[in-house]
């Protein structure tokens, strides 16, 4: 695991493989992105969010107890070796953790989400589990909805383009696309959960886009569903980088999904 690496140094976390890094601002545990890199084509993505990456609407914002904790997870027949980093803070009554997964050679990063405590939420106010504050305006967004259930759809992939402006966007599906306009740089986000329509406590949509921020909404549980006593595991997330134009992501997501289990 030599070419996967996690650490804590003066307030930052850097998450990083041979392919991807990812540079947090600690928080407390409560992170906030600042960059993530390609070291394929060497692009950095500057981030200017100023808040944290994860929102629960009705927890207090003030992060306590925050720890990192990172070990290898050997092989198994089902899956490969990896790095796992577990990411903790407390929000008022409300313990998260994330547990990020580094495979070597793969152009992404997963984020495994788990909530334990008391959660009183905000109708209409769905919690946010990723957030990616990207500063060009000339960004082009690519959604990706699967369907199932075939005695009802016929069309089982549907997919919309928009060019994200001032106000609020709201865009259905499991995968994102973000392309730059003006060169062949893009990342993704992958949403590790049923279809959308499928989706235990959805709030309607899964990303909320407008120019300068990216949030991933609806974590799969509610508050009633959480606690205080057991860890409730809710869906996941993998954000990827990669050059190339749209080939490119998509390898970028290939990448990924060849280390989720061991194809012999």
């Amino acid at each position: 695991m030599q070419k996967c690496s996690a650490k804590l140094e003066n307030d930052l976390l850097i998450l990083e493989n041979n392919r991807v890094r990812r540079q947090y601002a600690w928080n407390n545990g409560h992170l906030i992105s600042q960059e993530i890199t390609d070291k394929v084509s060497e692009h950095t993505w500057h981030l200017a969010g100023s808040t944290p990456d994860c929102e629960f609407p009705g927890c207090g914002d003030d992060p306590t107890d925050g720890s990192l904790f990172v070990r290898q997870r050997t092989a198994t027949p089902s899956k490969p070796a990896h790095l796992q980093a577990e990411v903790s803070t407390r929000l008022g009554a409300l313990d998260v953790r994330r547990v990020f997964r580094l495979y070597p050679d793969c152009a992404a990063i997963a984020c495994d989400l788990y909530l334990r405590g008391v959660f009183n939420g905000v109708e209409n106010q769905p919690a946010v589990m990723e957030r990616l504050c990207i500063p060009t305006p000339h960004l082009r967004l690519d959604c990706v909805q699967f369907f199932d259930a075939t005695d009802n759809h016929n069309n089982l992939v549907s997919e919309r383009s928009i060019l994200p402006y001032l106000s609020e966007s709201h865009l259905s599906g499991n995968l994102l696309l973000v392309q730059e306009l003006l060169d062949d740089k893009g990342m993704f986000i992958l949403k590790e959960a049923p279809c959308s329509d499928a989706q235990l406590a959805w709030p309607g949509y899964d990303f909320t886009c407008q120019i300068g921020e990216i949030k991933l909404a609806g974590i799969g549980v509610e508050p009633r569903d959480l606690r205080q006593d057991e860890w409730t595991r809710c869906y996941g997330f993998v954000t990827g980088v990669a050059g190339g134009g749209e080939y490119g992501l998509l390898a970028a997501l290939r990448s990924y999904q060849n280390q989720v289990r061991v194809h012999k």
